[in-house]
């Protein structure tokens, strides 16, 4: 690996150990404990079809080490659509893509691929 990418995995570790909470992950009833979830969000605006008016829309991101997102089987869960990531507080989160056309999850380490950055929605 690079010395970027050594660098990127170090900070990463750091906030996983600082800020990182425990969370469930669920994949159509297959509920994987998760700890070190970084959680962060991510902004957009856009013009809407009214005059004078925008769009504003957040999507709860969730940088997860992927080693993390295994089955009790070993088997490797890829994030899809619907599935839910539940805090210690207990709120729910969709895994949704952040706008029409996006992806659900992009890696963040792209050498390394050790971190996936999944992209939620507040569930009401």
């Amino acid at each position: 690996m690079s010395i970027l990418s050594n660098s990127i995995g170090q900070v990463l570790t750091s906030a996983a150990s600082l800020s990182g909470e425990s969370i469930t992950y669920d994949q159509d009833g297959e509920v994987v404990a998760i700890t070190g979830a970084v959680r962060g969000s991510t902004n957009q605006e856009a013009e809407s079809n009214f005059p004078g008016s925008r769009i504003a829309d957040r999507s709860v991101d969730w940088i997860i080490e992927a080693s993390q997102l295994k089955t009790a089987g070993d088997v490797t869960i890829v994030p899809a659509r619907g599935d839910t990531i539940t805090d210690g507080a207990g709120k729910v989160y969709r895994v949704m893509p952040f706008s029409s056309g996006s992806d659900l999850w992009k890696w963040v380490d792209r050498e390394g691929k050790t971190r996936r950055r999944i992209f939620t929605k507040e569930r009401n």
